[in-house]
């Protein structure tokens, strides 16, 4: 929800306002009283004698009214069972296309578990808990901040944001609703309320225009009644002139009875602080006010620049289209063409402060790159001095003298002797060459035995 900025939800002007219109709209009620004659009275029975009886109805949208009737003129009375009594004022209490006040949920939640507990045997007791538990879903959401409109529900930082425009919307929406269905004077309650805390809202164009229409039509419709109850009147005083006593008196009496009560019903509108006073009931005085307010407003509300207006909404989207495209320069010109057009226009407003923000921000990011580079250099140059220190460092300092290295002399390998030089091998060779020549001889002498042994 809008806390503390906005304390304002789209069903409601106000919670009393909202707690009327929705809780006591127009809708078959519990009681009924059926006079004689063929009129039926809709409303709760405040009492009742042996004499006659005492009902309460809607004598319009938001005021209620009494009216006391005799038994000899009731050709019957209907009563409700009291579940059915209670649940005909509870039953539009639900979710709707607009989120509400948290103080409203929070009534309407206590109504229903208190008509859930008293009657858990009615047949609308699970409708009840059904309404219950979809008015606590959305009770938490608005809760948490959330606003439901025209059923798009807008994160908390929408609604923030926001503010003034889904006020707008919310009012302008009211306006519609109640003027398509003819209640006009509520129709210009919701529009008062707009002028009053979002005339800076895109819808309010659209509002000044539906205004005029509406108040054209009511001021056509009240000019029309007072006519028609001129040539009521006359009529009223030919027939009451035709007739005889007593029904003559009888008459009279019963004719001056309808216009006091629609003259106590229009008191009561102008005791709640009403501007606008409804086409029916109606009196002369009432009809007369509405026609003289109707025309004062219209003339005023001719005098709004409504198309410099609209072509402010336009210049609006244009600069919401070069902030888009980062051209700061285009969306600055744009929403100055747009002010001056229409200097309340709130888009203006929040954009211009948007732009000024933008331009601050790439100053504080050219600033910041700046200080970022020159840390930078200032990083590197200290990162060269010390590099330069260190070496100077390192070429002053003496080298220090290595100590001796101990050389181990390592044994000579001892020369491998060949087999031709050692002993052995000539030892052997003279033993091979005198065998050979003892085998020689004795071949010889195996030849020619006849040779001297000496000769061998």
């Amino acid at each position: 929800m809008l806390k503390p900025a906005l304390h304002f939800r789209a069903a409601s002007f106000t919670v009393a306002v909202i707690l009327g219109i929705t809780a006591h709209s127009p809708r078959a009620l519990a009681d009924a009283v059926v006079i004689k004659g063929g009129e039926r009275i809709e409303g709760k029975i405040l009492s009742e004698t042996d004499t006659e009886v005492t009902i309460q109805y809607n004598a319009s949208a938001t005021i209620k009214d009494e009216r006391t009737i005799k038994k000899t003129d009731v050709e019957k009375i209907e009563k409700a069972s009291p579940d059915v009594e209670a649940w005909n004022s509870l039953k539009e209490f639900k979710v709707k296309s607009d989120s509400l006040e948290p103080a409203v949920y929070t009534h309407y939640l206590n109504l229903l578990n208190s008509f859930v507990t008293q009657f858990p045997a009615s047949a609308n007791a699970a409708a009840a808990k059904a309404s219950i538990a979809a008015l606590e879903a959305e009770k938490k959401r608005v809760d948490a901040g959330e606003f439901k409109f025209d059923n798009k529900w807008l994160s908390k930082e929408q609604v923030q944001k926001e503010r003034v425009q889904l006020l707008g919307n919310a009012y302008l929406q009211q306006m519609k609703r109640f003027a398509a269905g003819g209640a006009i004077a509520e129709a210009m309650t919701a529009f008062e309320q707009l002028e009053k805390q979002a005339p800076g809202s895109a819808a309010y164009p659209e509002a000044v225009e539906l205004a005029r229409l509406s108040l054209t039509a009511f001021k056509q419709g009240a000019e029309a009644g007072l006519v028609k109850m001129k040539s009521q009147a006359a009529e009223e005083k030919a027939m009451l002139e035709k007739l005889s006593e007593p029904k003559k008196s009888q008459t009279a009496k019963e004719l001056k009875a309808m216009r006091d009560r629609a003259e106590a019903t229009i008191a009561a509108i102008e005791r709640s602080g009403g501007k606008w006073l409804p086409l029916n009931p109606a009196t002369e005085r009432s009809l007369s006010s509405i026609s003289s307010k109707a025309g004062s407003e219209i003339s005023r509300l001719n005098s709004i620049q409504v198309e410099n207006m609209k072509q402010s909404l336009r210049e609006v989207e244009k600069a919401k289209a070069a902030v888009a495209s980062g051209d700061l320069e285009g969306a600055t010109a744009a929403f100055t063409k747009a002010g001056q057009l229409w200097n309340a226009n709130e888009q203006v407003q929040r954009g211009i402060a948007s732009i000024a923000s933008a331009r601050k921000a790439e100053v504080d990011k050219v600033a910041a790159d700046k200080i970022a580079a020159a840390e930078a250099v200032k990083a590197a140059s200290e990162a060269e001095a010390a590099a330069k220190k260190a070496a100077i460092d390192a070429s002053l300092k003496p080298v220090p003298t290595p100590e001796p290295v101990a050389v181990v002399e390592e044994e000579p390998k001892k020369k491998e002797e060949s087999f031709l030089s050692k002993p052995v091998f000539w030892i052997f060779l003279v033993i091979l060459i005198a065998a050979g020549a003892m085998i020689r001889k004795a071949l010889h002498k195996f030849k020619d035995p006849s040779s001297n042994i000496l000769d061998q």
